[in-house]
């Protein structure tokens, strides 16, 4: 082991005892403000996938859709909040693995406390924790990597080094994102056991390990054929595997790999920082970009292995997530956070005077107790119903034997309610994917297919509703609640001189 580097932690047992209180302290905080049942956009796909094992968006996520399926057993609550308590474990264990790693580089326990608490109450961390998302499993697979190659720097132990191959393919078959924290987490590793990449037998072994993992995809191809009830892009071709495995609907969105993507990151950098400001507070997010970068140049200092490293490791998920034209951006900052807060216990640590150093620590835990009081009820869903009563009224309001033609944010928790809740099983809900997978051509021939055969409903985007009131007429039900969501029903052909939505 580099004496400059780690100092192994001078009581055995104290990983426990902080990853104990940390998992005790967020879980229960956790616990008081989770979403109590479906939602709307990803988290209804994420909540119903996994029960029916089926093939959610890109990137597949077949290690989450395993994972949450197994989780669903645990005899709590509904299917709904079972993903949801899933997501909230994920984001618990990745604040006991930053408690951890932090006690590794020299962090004294009760600041890795609160370095782990931080991070679990954000805004950011917290929101995506009170809702099935796979972004919770992706930062306690991130944290758990680099706490694997600190163990093999640590050790020298090959072990280590193929349990890290093994764990990079399986956070692959996770969240693709995984990609832009690999890098760097490689980077340590050769830099610091170089050896380890000369030894072809190693190397090999490590190769095969990463493939094991990654052969987890090959549940998307297996699974489609077997035709479950939710099956995007329907990956039974290379093709259609392609387009689900690599993200391929998303590529237009990304744009890291070129100079626009620059222009992106540099125009959003307000915004950015925006962000922070209410993930960590004002005072927070100035504290947490100033004693991140004097701890990573302490850090640096100390092992420029590890201090290049970590510098990549934020800055290069950091840049991607800035480039990325997504709905719910703030859950991409995941990982490069956890690195940012490592950074700034490092240097909050060294303004501490030795002497007076434990009684100063202990003081910090006012910090996670200031995010929890300042953002609780920002992010408190455990009242939020809104998306249970959309599904029952939607359902509630079409006849026997309808079509619903909807798009995403509004299609997952019907699908929920059919899926899992075996509402309505005489209803055929038809998303904006589904017209691709089974080949319908768009909206308004996706009507021709099924009108007037069944009844026809709209539950779609404004422009396509324009479209199709271009063919034929519609009209609109009451209301929906919440969001008094516009809800049409076909009625008709429109004349050839066509007319505007009634």
């Amino acid at each position: 082991m580099r004496s400059t580097e780690l100092e192994p932690e001078t009581r055995p047992g104290l990983p426990l005892v902080i990853a104990s209180i940390v998992l005790v302290v967020t879980l229960t905080i956790y616990s008081r403000t989770l979403l109590p049942g479906v939602g709307f956009w990803d988290t209804g796909e994420f909540q119903t996938v996994p029960h029916v094992l089926g093939i959610a968006h890109p990137t597949g996520y077949p290690l989450y859709i395993l994972l949450g399926k197994l989780f669903s057993f645990v005899p709590v609550g509904s299917m709904a909040y079972r993903m949801n308590l899933f997501s909230a474990v994920c984001a618990a264990l990745a604040a006991t693995g930053l408690g951890i790693v932090a006690l590794k580089l020299r962090i004294r326990p009760a600041l890795a406390c609160t370095t782990a608490l931080c991070f679990a109450l954000a805004a950011n961390t917290w929101n995506t924790a009170n809702r099935a998302d796979p972004h919770t499993l992706h930062a306690a697979i991130v944290i758990g990597l680099w706490w694997l190659a600190l163990r093999y720097v640590e050790s020298g132990h090959r072990a280590w080094f193929w349990a890290l191959a093994l764990g990079s393919g399986l956070g692959l078959c996770n969240h693709m994102s995984l990609t832009m924290e690999l890098p760097a987490i490689a980077l340590y590793t050769f830099l610091s056991r170089p050896d380890g990449y000369r030894r072809p037998g190693t190397l090999a072994v490590s190769g095969l390990m990463g493939a094991i993992g990654l052969s987890l995809y090959a549940y998307l191809p297996l699974r489609a054929l077997m035709t479950p009830p939710m099956n995007y892009a329907n990956p039974v071709t290379w093709e259609r595997f392609r387009f689900v495995a690599l993200g391929e609907q998303f590529r237009g969105d990304m744009g890291f790999m070129s100079w626009h993507g620059v222009a992106t990151a540099l125009a959003r950098w307000p915004e950015v920082m925006g962000w922070y400001a209410d993930w960590f507070t004002v005072w927070g997010r100035n504290a947490l970009g100033v004693l991140a970068a004097g701890g990573l140049i302490l850090i640096w200092r100390r092992n420029w292995r590890l201090g290049v490293s970590l510098v990549l490791g934020i800055a290069i998920p950091f840049y991607a997530a800035s480039t990325y034209a997504n709905a719910d951006l703030p859950r991409y900052f995941l990982a490069p956070n956890l690195l940012l807060l490592l950074g700034a216990a490092t240097g909050l640590q060294a303004m501490f005077p030795v002497r007076l150093s434990g009684a100063l620590s202990l003081l910090t835990l006012v910090l996670p107790a200031s995010l929890a009081l300042t953002h609780w009820s920002q992010v408190d869903r455990h009242l939020d119903h809104s998306a249970e009563i959309y599904e029952r009224n939607v359902f509630d309001a079409v006849k026997p034997r309808a079509v619903i033609l909807s798009w995403w944010s509004f299609t997952t928790p019907l699908w929920y309610g059919q899926h899992v809740e075996g509402r309505r099983p005489d209803v055929t809900l038809v998303d904006e994917i589904d017209i691709y997978s089974q080949n319908l051509g768009n909206v308004v021939k996706a009507v021709d297919t099924f009108f007037p055969a069944r009844p026809v409903y709209i539950i779609h985007m404004h422009d396509n509703v324009e479209r199709i009131a271009q063919s034929y007429t519609l009209r609109k039900l009451p209301p929906v609640t919440p969001y008094n969501q516009d809800v049409y029903e076909v009625t008709g052909r429109t004349p050839p001189s066509g007319g505007p939505v009634p």
